[in-house]
């Protein structure tokens, strides 16, 4: 469990050049993060939580997991060097490190090389003096890594060690005043997540799922408690009890459609889902990057595999999406208009929050739906979103093409009792939804069509448009 409020205590940036390891060792910067883990862990007389991507050039980590990890950390330690230096998404990490985290005591760098002051490092990192782990050797032209096995190097990383928890320190005091009084952490009571059953080829991965969110009990309530009995009659009724006060559902897929038994016919993976669906709750699906859909021979199985709306990422980033979604709060109607409304349904939340990020970044305030609450305090906040905001931003995700047409009427009946039209307003069909027709959009609205999958370069576009 982190140290502090944040989801990792320690956010390390780095470039993976800087981490390419000599044949029988580890890379340079796999060693540092192991002894400062261990260092910082002693200092602290606790396990810290840090993120440390050490399959940054595989593939399977997004830009996006990058800044919203770096977003909620407590700390971030840059590996400078020129490959850093260089490295096109330091900046974005930085971003989004500032976007959360203004006080620069918090921002590190560790020089692994030496860094030209021109072009040097961007803001404000370019400000920061750096701990040297580098030097010039006589008779050598170029800087050299100092080593894990120079007698110097343990000294310099218990010193690195001890700043870092100077700075943890007062963070994890008041966490810890917070859940010493009973105030949970997050801005909301904690969400009830029931992970599904699965396959014996994912159990792993499940396992890892539930232990890590399991360390944020004020965020997350994990359920089930226990194993449920197997055998049709005793597991439905098992389900259906957590189903029951479930806030999300999440299945995570593997190779094979799973086992069968009597009374669960369709076999266990598919009639978890569709129980989860008969009760309107909102399901979250995911599977490896690794897994080959066209290998799969069960067609059926395929089909659900792949579907739209399954997440395909790598493991660490579908965590840190998930504890997003359980921690983030509901948006509440706000006393001043916000300057733009994301309006969404609950199975394309996690977009719309992409889509809120962005305008966040641009310096726009930004509010959503509301989502839980009774039906009428969510009729009220839509109608005030609609009436005050100068941007409107349908996300249209859902296999219904009935919810934006509904949501579209009573845009259209509250836009004419405006009493100047919005500035902007604009339909994002991201899969499974279908593109408006033309006519459907009439002279107000404008489209962004994401339909082949969500690209944020699109809405990025878009609020480029939006010049005061």
């Amino acid at each position: 469990m982190p140290c502090t409020a944040h989801q990792y205590d320690v956010f390390i940036s780095y470039a993976h050049l800087d981490n390419e390891p000599e044949e029988g060792a580890n890379g340079w910067v796999t060693d540092f993060v192991r002894r400062l883990r261990r260092a910082l862990n002693a200092y602290l007389g606790a396990e810290a939580e840090i993120f440390f991507d050490t399959i940054v050039n595989s593939g399977n980590v997004t830009l996006e997991a990058l800044e919203r990890a770096a977003a909620n950390s407590a700390i971030l330690i840059g590996i400078g060097s020129p490959s850093y230096a260089a490295r096109p998404w330091l900046k974005k990490e930085l971003d989004a490190f500032r976007a959360t985290c203004t006080d620069n005591e918090r921002l590190f760098l560790i020089e692994r090389l030496r860094v030209p002051k021109t072009p040097g490092y961007p803001p404000p990192m370019n400000r920061k003096i750096g701990k040297r782990f580098w030097e010039q050797k006589e008779f050598e032209a170029a800087d050299v890594p100092i080593s894990a096995t120079d007698p110097r190097y343990n000294a310099m990383v218990l010193d690195v060690a001890k700043r870092v928890q100077e700075q943890l320190e007062p963070l994890r005091t008041d966490r810890n005043a917070k859940l010493a009084a009973g105030v949970a952490t997050g801005d909301k009571p904690a969400q009830r997540v029931l992970i599904a059953q699965g396959t014996d080829d994912v159990v792993d991965q499940i396992d890892e799922v539930r232990r890590y969110l399991q360390q944020f009990p004020e965020f997350v309530t994990v359920l089930p408690a226990d194993e449920y009995p197997q055998g049709g009659a005793e597991f439905a009724a098992a389900f259906a009890k957590d189903l029951a006060t479930a806030d999300f559902f999440v299945q995570l897929l593997g190779n094979a459609a799973g086992r069968r038994t009597w009374g669960i016919e369709q076999g266990y993976t598919r009639f978890q889902l569709e129980e989860a669906q008969k009760a309107k709750v909102p399901v979250v699906q995911w599977r490896s990057t690794h897994l080959r859909p066209e290998a799969i021979t069960n067609e059926a199985y395929r089909s659900l595999v792949e579907e739209p709306k399954v997440v395909v990422s790598g493991l660490e980033e579908f965590k840190a999406a998930l504890l997003e979604r359980a921690r983030t709060p509901v948006a509440v109607a706000e006393r001043t208009p916000s300057q733009v409304f994301v309006n969404t349904d609950r199975d394309n939340v996690v977009t719309a929050r992409s889509v809120r990020r962005q305008f966040e970044e641009a310096k726009y305030t930004v509010s959503m739906p509301l989502l839980e609450g009774s039906t009428g305090e969510a009729r009220k906040h839509l109608y005030t979103q609609f009436n005050d905001c100068g941007v409107i931003f349908f996300v249209n995700g859902s296999d219904d093409p009935a919810w934006l047409d509904t949501q579209k009427r009573t845009f259209d009946t509250i836009s004419r009792k405006r009493a100047k039209p919005p500035r902007s307003a604009v339909v994002c069909t991201v899969p499974p939804g279908e593109r408006p027709a033309e006519d459907f959009l009439g002279k107000l609205l404008k489209e962004i069509d994401c339909s082949a999958g969500y690209d944020s370069a699109l809405v990025r576009d878009f609020i480029k448009t939006l010049v005061p």
